[in-house]
C-alpha cells in the first residue's frame, strides 16, 4: 500500500507541475518573489515591481457601467506607452483616455461599452514604479457589463518558422465566426499578445468554439492588410476549456484533465507570405560611385537603360547570389543626378532618379576616412585552409590585369626561404579571384603584391600587401558521417551542414535514406537543418492564407555536432514528416 501511495502522489505532484504551465496565467496577477539584491555601496535595491492595492470598481466586478476604472498602487508608478501596450478584449473602438493621479492609474472610457460582456484588459509591462523603473510583468483587470464574468479559456504558443524561436510580443485573435476572409476584413471577437517566450492565454472568455489567428501587427489595427505583416494559422478550430472545472478537478479527474488541456494547447508557426506584387527596388548609395538596388523578390533577367543620351556614363553590373541585390560600379562618379530605367523579367519597368553620394564625416576622422574610401580594399580568405583556395577579394570591380609574378615566399626555420615563381592574375572585372598554387602542409607563407597591382574599374588602387598564414595539418580537420533515415518515402528534404557562425558549409537534396559524408572539417560545433520540400522544388518555401499552405516544415537535428581534429563522427538523424 505504501508503495501506490507513493505512485499517487509522484503521479498528481506531476501533474500538478505541468498543469502550472496553463494555469497560472489565469491569476488576475501574479505574485512576483523576488530577492533583493544588495548593491556595493547605498543599501539595498528595490527590485520589486508595483503591488495593486486597490481597483475601484472592483477586479471581477459583474453589472459594470462606470466611465472610469481607478487602479491604486503601493508606490507611485509610471505608464509605459499604454495606447500601443495595453490590450483590450474584446477590442474597443476609441481608446480610453490614461492618467496618473499620485499612485493612482485612471482610465477613462468615451467608448459606449457592449452589453452582457466579458472585457479584460492586460496591462503587458506597461506599468512601472517610479523610482527604479521595476515593471509588472502582467496584470489582468476583469469585468462584466452583464450578470456574470465569462470563465472559459483557450492557451498555446507561436513560434517563427525559419528560426523555430518564440514568436514574441504577437498578436493572437480568436474570432466566433468561421469565414475564410476573416483577419482581412474583420477585427477579432478576443485579442491577447504573446510573452517573451512566444506564450498566450485568453483568459474570461465566452464558452464557445473559435478560430484562430496570429499576426505580427505592424500597423495596429487587428487586421491583416500589409505585405509584410507575418501571420500563423490552423484550419481545425479550437474549444475554449471552462476555468470553473480546472478550479475544481478531483484527484480522480486530473489525469483526463490534463489530457484535454494538451489536446487543446495551440501550436502556430508564424510565417511571412511571399510579396508576389512587383514593387520599384530601393535604392542606396553606400560609398561614391555605387548604388545598390534592392527588390522584394528574387529577379531571373533583367536591363538597365541610361535614358539621359547626351549624358555618357559607364558602369559595371553585378547580381548578388541571391537574385534580390543589383549593385551598379560607375566608372566615373556623377556630379548631377543619373535617371535610369531597369527592367526586370522582361515585364516590369522602374525608373529611378539617382543623386550623387554625398559625404558625411566626423570631426578628427575625415582624413582617414576619406584616405580608406579612395582606396581599393584587398582581403583573403582561406589562405591557411588546406584543400580550399585561397580568395581574393575586392571592394569593386578590378580592371584586367597583365599576367605578372606575384612573389610567394615559403618561409624556412634555416633562412633559406624559397621563391613561389608564378600565380595567375585575373585577366577581366571580377570582384573576387581564386589564387592557386600548391599549399603545404604546416609550411608558413608569405604572399607579397607590389603596390597598385590592381586597379578597379572606378580607378582606385591599393598600396602593397603583405598575406602571412601557415598552412594547417591534415590532422587539423575532422570528418562526420551522417546517416539519414527518411521513414516517409516521396517527400523530398534539403539538407544543410552549419557552422557555429551559421555559415552553410554544405547542402544537399535527398528523397530516401542514404549516407552523407563532410569530410576536410573545421573543428567546431555544427547543426543539421532539414527543409520538408514537399513540392520538390529545391528550396524552402514559405505559406499562404488565401490557398491554406503552410510553411514548409523547418527542424534541426536534437544536438550539435562537435569535430574535431584528426576525428570522424558518426550520427543517425532519422527523419519522419512532422
Amino acid at each position: 500500500m505504501l508503495l501506490k501511495d507513493m505512485k499517487n502522489a509522484l503521479f498528481l505532484q506531476s501533474i500538478k507541475m505541468r498543469m502550472k504551465r496553463f494555469l497560472l496565467p489565469l491569476l488576475f496577477l501574479l505574485p512576483v518573489a523576488c530577492a533583493k539584491i544588495v548593491a556595493p555601496v547605498g543599501g539595498p535595491k528595490d527590485v520589486t515591481p508595483p503591488q495593486i492595492v486597490k481597483a475601484t470598481p472592483p477586479n471581477q466586478s459583474p453589472y459594470f457601467n462606470s466611465k472610469i476604472i481607478k487602479i491604486t498602487f503601493d508606490e507611485f508608478v509610471v505608464l509605459n506607452n499604454p495606447a500601443d501596450r495595453v490590450i483590450f478584449s474584446p477590442p474597443i473602438s476609441q481608446i480610453p483616455d490614461f492618467s496618473l493621479s499620485r499612485k493612482s492609474l485612471i482610465i477613462k472610457f468615451s467608448d459606449t461599452l457592449q452589453s452582457n460582456t466579458t472585457y479584460n484588459i492586460a496591462f503587458p509591462d506597461c506599468v512601472k514604479d517610479f523610482t527604479e523603473g521595476n515593471s509588472i510583468p502582467f496584470f489582468q483587470y476583469t469585468f462584466s457589463t452583464g450578470a456574470y464574468i465569462d470563465s472559459f479559456y483557450v492557451s498555446g504558443e507561436i513560434t517563427e518558422t525559419l528560426s523555430l524561436q518564440p514568436a514574441s510580443d504577437c498578436f493572437v485573435f480568436l474570432y466566433k465566426k468561421n469565414i475564410d476572409s476573416l483577419p482581412k476584413t474583420v477585427r477579432p471577437d478576443y485579442v491577447t499578445r504573446t510573452d517573451p517566450q512566444g506564450h498566450f492565454n485568453f483568459t474570461n472568455i465566452a464558452e464557445g468554439i473559435y478560430k484562430i489567428f496570429a499576426l505580427k501587427d505592424i500597423n495596429q489595427n487587428y487586421i491583416y492588410d500589409l505585405p509584410n505583416e507575418s501571420i500563423a494559422f490552423q484550419e481545425n478550430l479550437v474549444t475554449a476549456l471552462p476555468i470553473a472545472w480546472v478550479d475544481s478537478a478531483s484527484k480522480d479527474s486530473l489525469s483526463d484533465l490534463f489530457v484535454q488541456i494538451e489536446s487543446q494547447y495551440v501550436h502556430l508557426t508564424l510565417f511571412t507570405e511571399k510579396d508576389t506584387v512587383h514593387r520599384e527596388p530601393k535604392w542606396t548609395t553606400p560609398r561614391k560611385g555605387v548604388y545598390e538596388f534592392v527588390f522584394n523578390k528574387p529577379i531571373n533577367e533583367y536591363s538597365i537603360n541610361h535614358l539621359d543620351t547626351s549624358q555618357k556614363v559607364e558602369w559595371f553590373e553585378k547580381l548578388s547570389s541571391q537574385r534580390d541585390t543589383l549593385t551598379l560600379f560607375l566608372k566615373q562618379p556623377i556630379s548631377d543626378s543619373l535617371h535610369i530605367e531597369i527592367w526586370t523579367d522582361g515585364l516590369y519597368r522602374d525608373t529611378c532618379h539617382l543623386l550623387p553620394f554625398r559625404e558625411t564625416r566626423q570631426r578628427g576622422r575625415e582624413s582617414s576616412k576619406k584616405q580608406s574610401d579612395d582606396k581599393l580594399q584587398v582581403t583573403s580568405v582561406n589562405a591557411d585552409h588546406l584543400y580550399l583556395p585561397m580568395m581574393l577579394n575586392f571592394s569593386g570591380p578590378i580592371r584586367p590585369v597583365d599576367s605578372v609574378p606575384v612573389m610567394l615566399i615559403k618561409r624556412k626555420n634555416s633562412g633559406n626561404d624559397t621563391l613561389v615563381d608564378y600565380i595567375s592574375i585575373p585577366d577581366g572585372l571580377v570582384t573576387a579571384y581564386p589564387l592557386l598554387f600548391k599549399k603545404e602542409e604546416k609550411v608558413p607563407y608569405t604572399m607579397i603584391f607590389q603596390d597598385s597591382l590592381f586597379w578597379s574599374y572606378q580607378g582606385a588602387t591599393h598600396d602593397s600587401l603583405f598575406f602571412n598564414f601557415t598552412i594547417k595539418s591534415d590532422k587539423d580537420y575532422g570528418d562526420l558521417m551522417m546517416r539519414y533515415q527518411i521513414e516517409e518515402e516521396g517527400i523530398g528534404y534539403i539538407i544543410s551542414l552549419i557552422s557555429s557562425k551559421d555559415k552553410i558549409i554544405q547542402t544537399d537534396t535527398i528523397l530516401s535514406s542514404r549516407k552523407i559524408y563532410y569530410t576536410h572539417l573545421i573543428p567546431d560545433h555544427y547543426k543539421i537543418k532539414v527543409i520538408e520540400d514537399v513540392n520538390l522544388n529545391g528550396k524552402w518555401d514559405t505559406g499562404n492564407y488565401e490557398k491554406k499552405i503552410q510553411p514548409e516544415k523547418i527542424f534541426y537535428f536534437d544536438k550539435p555536432i562537435i569535430i574535431r581534429g584528426y576525428w570522424e563522427v558518426e550520427e543517425v538523424f532519422k527523419i519522419s514528416k512532422k
